[in-house]
């Protein structure tokens, strides 16, 4: 596994994340991250509606296992195109800075925490602190900070398998 980790510990920008793709590139000859994996590792919107856009169809979100802990939960997620799994997310929420609402409709289950955040209409910056591929699952991933308030609201690990938007 090859784990880039992005300089003060977060991408200050898209040249950052370019640059990371192109060390995972050399680290691993004959790795080529095309440009729709690159959009997917770069996103600091929702990748949600990313995902939604090139495949031209709504994207559901499935909560395959969530674990509510005191001030810290863990959620696991799929966002899923009829039966294919496009995208495998793991989320460590803290919620000690969240508010009731938000925290009730994750609780529910029932959306991602993008759409969540949007429908509060939360303003939020995502700083992406890792990007990087494991060739053993041939999975690419990134991890990323979710602020709201100043302070950290979600960590997320989001992985990818190399197959998926090869092309472009």
């Amino acid at each position: 596994m090859t784990t880039v980790i992005l300089k003060g510990g977060q991408a200050k920008g898209y040249r950052d994340v370019m640059l990371a793709c192109n060390l995972l590139e050399q680290k691993h000859p004959g790795l080529s991250i095309a440009k729709l994996q690159r959009l997917l590792l770069m996103e600091r919107g929702t990748v949600e509606g990313l995902l939604s856009v090139i495949e031209g169809a709504p994207i559901d979100v499935q909560v395959v296992m969530q674990q509510e802990n005191g001030s810290t939960w863990k959620r696991i997620t799929e966002l899923k195109n009829g039966a294919s799994t496009l995208l495998k997310a793991t989320s460590t929420i803290f919620t000690e800075s969240i508010p009731s609402n938000i925290l009730s409709e994750l609780q529910d289950r029932r959306l991602g925490i993008g759409e969540i955040l949007g429908r509060y209409n939360i303003e939020t910056r995502r700083e992406i602190t890792e990007i990087g591929y494991d060739p053993k699952s041939e999975r690419f991933y990134r991890v990323y900070d979710i602020y709201a308030g100043g302070k950290v609201w979600f960590t997320i690990h989001e992985s990818f398998e190399q197959a998926l938007y090869c092309y472009g």
